[in-house]
């Protein structure tokens, strides 16, 4: 099987297979692209959904990639409130829960998972992944901070398309670092000025750099050039 043309979801993706496969430059010019995937803006835009009574809470959901453990650690040190929303099999394997974390393993619709999204605090994103499979983790749940406006604290993963730190919403943490991560709530969470400017920016990004018609109009750039190059 052969292909026409490759679709990358990250510039970082994209110059790691050309340098692993040995592409030559003159591939790259017509067959290689990138092109990153956003949230919807008219699904967000049209939600009924707004945020109620201020709750004092911090979220993390997800099941590919998660590192909870590590997180569950560090808010044995912390005072905050932690949910967690994972699967059967994404849940952590942990003896004994500290009383300021709860998990829920079971199935939830995502228009019911909005609602906890829309009142926490912040969205965290732990991530724990072998460098061999090392890819674009954590790209949805980004969908969600920008989407929705929250500020993020996440593990650091270059091959990311977007750099919640560069783009001012979010706070990086080493992958397996549990005292990174209790410094990194104890920042933002004592900083409201901080949050509120890291809101705003995710929202920006999510107006001006990162959204389903961005990503529409980038898969239509390179089915044109494709057909362009295919019909010389």
């Amino acid at each position: 099987m052969t292909y026409d043309a490759s679709i990358y979801l990250s510039e970082a993706l994209l110059a790691q297979a050309i340098e692993k496969l040995k592409i030559d430059t003159d591939a790259i010019a017509n067959k290689l692209y990138t092109a990153q995937w956003g949230p919807d803006l008219n699904f967000y835009a049209n939600s009924k959904f707004s945020a109620g009574a201020t709750e004092s809470y911090l979220i993390s959901a997800g099941h590919t990639a998660r590192d909870y453990e590590t997180l569950i650690e560090a808010f044995r040190r912390l005072d905050y409130k932690l949910k967690i929303f994972c699967t059967p099999r994404s849940m952590p394997k942990i003896a004994e829960l500290p009383a300021n974390v709860s998990i829920h393993s079971e199935f939830i619709p995502y228009i019911e998972l909005m609602e906890h999204y829309i009142n926490a605090q912040a969205i965290l994103i732990p991530l724990k992944y072998d460098r061999i499979q090392e890819g674009c983790q954590g790209m949805t749940s980004i969908q969600d901070v920008v989407a929705l406006g929250k500020p993020t604290i996440i593990t650091k993963n270059i091959t990311l398309n977007l750099d919640a730190e560069k783009e001012g919403f979010g706070i990086f943490v080493e992958m397996g670092d549990v005292d990174g991560w209790v410094n990194a709530v104890k920042t933002l969470m004592n900083d409201k000025t901080k949050m509120k400017q890291m809101s705003e920016n995710a929202l920006s990004v999510y107006r001006k750099k990162f959204n389903a018609d961005i990503f529409a109009n980038q898969l239509k750039t390179v089915f044109t050039q494709f057909w362009k190059e295919r019909d010389k």
